[in-house]
């Protein structure tokens, strides 16, 4: 079993600080050791505040050029340029202002599969494996794209979306969620994803307490892909006080908690 420390911030603003420097420091490391840094980053609401963080104060800290982004998720079919895609998130928030020069996205500006599946683990594997993966959670604890249900070696491929995943991805009725968005995701695999060199989960908010809760407490296994990380070395968990599952966490600033994993 691996043990690691989660930090507990007072508020969002002050996780998003943190994590950004932390990713700083980290991809820093990898191109100072590789020559470049593969980084596997995040979509979603939690990361906005660390990307505007990362383009505003640290645009010159390392050579960003250097960083080869790869995509985590995205709806399946979902062109590269729609304003509801991942990629397109990505690239506005974090890619094109940092001066990232290579972002391999999971479909092209017409919505077809820009490489099959496996050459796009192959790629990974080819440049030595993944340096950084920043996740979020879901409220239902997938990382990714990967639901409940998905294995610790499960491959990089499409993947049907759980109603709970439409839901909060769209703040919708089911079944009016099935209608905006696609059913079906594409989503970097467990495999792939768990042989990171580094990761760092970030949640924020009381939405998020139970999937944290899950993370922290529940046995590992498919039911939660998140617990997967807990077999992980090199985990670092950044949440804010009101989605930690204790209610006599500090809201004063950060607090280390010690977590040994359940079995």
């Amino acid at each position: 079993m691996k043990s690691f420390q989660i930090s507990v911030f007072d508020d969002h603003e002050a996780l998003s600080e943190k994590a950004a420097k932390w990713l700083v420091k980290h991809v820093g490391r990898a191109i100072a050791a590789r020559g470049y840094c593969v980084f596997v980053p995040s979509a979603g609401r939690t990361p906005t505040k660390l990307y505007e963080i990362l383009r505003t104060r640290h645009r010159q800290s390392i050579d960003w050029s250097r960083v080869i982004t790869v995509q985590m998720d995205e709806y399946a079919g979902m062109p590269s340029t729609s304003p509801e895609s991942f990629a397109h998130y990505l690239s506005n928030h974090l890619t094109a202002p940092l001066g990232v020069k290579l972002f391999h996205r999971f479909f092209d500006e017409g919505g077809n599969l820009a490489a099959p599946f496996a050459a796009i683990d192959q790629r990974i594997y080819d440049l030595g494996g993944i340096d950084i993966v920043l996740y979020g959670v879901g409220e239902n604890g997938h990382l990714g794209l990967n639901e409940p249900g998905a294995t610790e070696d499960s491959e990089t491929g499409y993947v049907y979306l759980s109603d709970a995943t439409l839901i909060s991805n769209t703040g919708r009725p089911l079944k009016e969620a099935r209608t905006i968005l696609p059913t079906e995701g594409a989503t970097l695999g467990l495999k792939v994803l768990l042989g990171a060199r580094k990761s760092l989960l970030i949640a924020s908010g009381a939405r998020k307490r139970e999937a944290v809760s899950r993370f922290m407490m529940d046995g590992i296994s498919a039911e939660s892909p998140s617990t997967f990380l807990r077999l992980r070395e090199s985990v670092t968990v950044m949440i804010t006080s009101d989605c930690a599952p204790y209610s006599n966490v500090s809201r004063q600033g950060m607090t280390a908690i010690n977590l040994e994993p359940a079995a």
